[in-house]
């Protein structure tokens, strides 16, 4: 890692760089020398893994998944404060994993953090009969999430998100996401060709498990 920072009255301006075999990011900005921490800062990566970080979050994401991105985040307000702070980011490239299966971004994704709201502002997979388009919020302070997932997929690109889903086929679905982050709710409903073996994902919390609606199609 290398960097360079110069402060100058009441600001610092701050460069660096910093790579390794799973990631590679730079960065160039300004902070003000306040309690709030004003700042304005540009980050860059650049094939950069991403699915150690999604893991962190998101226990049930396939060992057998790689995601890797390049992009840039904007990050405009105050440092101190996320009520304050907004975040924007843009994928330019993202390439996702699962076992031989390939999905990737149609187009920039554009994901704002915005008062430490989460807003899937244009994100759209494609891969082997599979093309998806995925919009909500997802609110920290309010603990909840309502994603919605629409299109074709192929349904094995599931499996990179719920370990225990076994699936083969295709198919025109809605699938959402909503309730509590520390206890989302799931529901997927498939209207063409596919069949779903098994679908049952096990939360954290011992009260309950993921609430699942799923109809079954055999494929002709």
């Amino acid at each position: 890692m290398t960097g360079r920072l110069i402060s100058r009255d009441d600001i610092m301006t701050v460069e660096f760089e910093a790579a390794s075999p799973r990631l590679a990011v730079s960065g160039a900005g300004r902070i003000a020398r306040a309690r709030t921490a004003d700042a304005e800062l540009t980050l860059r990566f650049t094939d950069t893994s991403l699915d150690p970080y999604v893991r962190a979050f998101q226990s049930g994401f396939s060992p057998f998944a790689s995601a890797v991105a390049s992009g840039s985040l904007r990050i405009v307000g105050q440092l101190a404060n996320p009520e304050r702070l907004l975040v924007e980011a843009t994928v330019d490239q993202a390439d996702i994993r699962l076992f031989d299966y390939r999905l990737r971004n149609d187009g920039p994704l554009k994901i704002d953090l915005d008062r430490k709201t989460v807003r899937l502002e244009q994100v759209r997979f494609v891969g082997e009969d599979t093309r998806l388009n995925l919009s909500g919020t997802i609110s920290i302070p309010d603990d909840r999430i309502a994603v919605v997932a629409a299109g074709e997929a192929n349904l094995a690109v599931l499996q990179a998100f719920f370990r225990d889903i076994r699936s083969t086929g295709r198919a025109a679905l809605t699938g959402e996401v909503h309730g509590s982050l520390s206890n989302p709710r799931c529901r997927l409903c498939d209207d063409r060709s596919g069949r779903v073996r098994h679908f049952r994902s096990r939360t954290r919390s011992t009260r309950s498990t993921d609430d699942l609606v799923q109809q079954r199609v055999h494929p002709p």
